[in-house]
């Protein structure tokens, strides 16, 4: 049972490292990261509780994967199989419930530590599950995946509008705009196979502006109802509503060029590490988003003739 945990550690940490990031920081920076937003979330909003044990819950999802159920059973006894199921259902809500105590939210915290032991027994059958309709068939690949992944993030985000709007926080309203840009931002980090690219008949410019359009179309889409909250019930900002929506979209036309610039491998360090910093200093899109168009476009001649 332990090298299973030490197998898992370590597979991790050589994922990070491949990516350009020692894990030591990358542990960190999601500690941090993670404690400054729930003590956000928890200042602006009284259903943070409930926002928290959604996610908490969510986050068991992909532990309980059909073939990853199986395998497990078939290398373990049945009683060393519970034991990793639940150190790792536990493991996994560990932070959650513990900021819920420490917010004396005591009876959700209970819920997802119930909640945790309880899914040691269930196995998420792929077979029994419906497949979620979605309107991004037509224009594969990044946000026709995406979307079946993070679904349950919209609908977070969505109610967090709801509650922007009951209680009249216009803030909350911007951070799930926001979070569901970020989102779609996250479906271009995966490079899709080669092949998807070779098909177009298109040049490497047409290409890039053909998927900016449909970037735009879609996360429009998705974020349709923030946006129609934001406009109806805070008109004072609506200029301010407006231009953060413009500037998210400029956020994910810059992950896409940085997908296209280290195609067909993944986003290198030196591509994650330019979409962190504009995250704290924005004004470096006039000049990065240049630098990557002109990268990506280099990058897409050898496979778009």
């Amino acid at each position: 049972m332990k090298e299973y945990f030490k197998l898992q550690f370590k597979m991790t940490n050589r994922r990070l490292t491949e990516f350009g990031v020692p894990p030591i920081v990358a542990y960190l920076t999601l500690l941090v990261l993670f404690f400054y937003l729930s003590t956000e979330l928890f200042k602006r909003t009284e259903y943070a509780g409930l926002i928290y044990t959604f996610v908490g819950i969510s986050s068991l999802i992909h532990l309980a994967e059909e073939n990853k159920i199986n395998f497990l059973k078939l290398i373990y006894s049945k009683i060393d199989f519970l034991k990793i199921r639940l150190l790792e259902n536990l493991s996994i809500t560990f932070l959650f419930w513990v900021i819920l105590i420490y917010n004396k939210a005591y009876l959700l915290s209970f819920f997802i530590i119930l909640i945790s032991c309880i899914s040691v027994f269930y196995t998420f059958n792929k077979k029994n599950n419906f497949t979620i309709k979605t309107p991004f068939y037509k224009y594969p690949f990044e946000f026709c995946t995406g979307f079946r992944k993070t679904f349950f993030i919209f609908i977070l985000c969505y109610f967090l509008t709801y509650i922007a709007v009951d209680v009249t926080n216009y803030n909350l309203a911007i951070f799930s705009l926001l979070l569901i840009q970020f989102t779609c931002l996250t479906f271009y980090i995966s490079p899709e196979n080669i092949f998807y690219v070779w098909i177009y008949s298109l040049n490497p410019k047409g290409f890039i502006r053909y998927k900016f359009r449909i970037a735009i179309l879609y996360s429009t889409v998705l974020c349709l109802p923030t946006i129609l909250c934001l406009l109806f019930f805070f008109q004072n900002e609506i200029l301010i509503s407006l231009g953060i929506l413009v500037l998210s979209y400029l956020f994910i036309f810059t992950g896409m060029l940085a997908k296209y610039t280290a195609f067909p491998n993944e986003i290198s360090i030196r591509e994650g590490v330019v979409l962190v910093f504009l995250i704290w200093f924005p004004p470096i899109l006039v000049l990065i988003i240049p630098y990557l168009y002109f990268q990506s476009i280099k990058n897409l001649k050898t496979i778009l003739k």
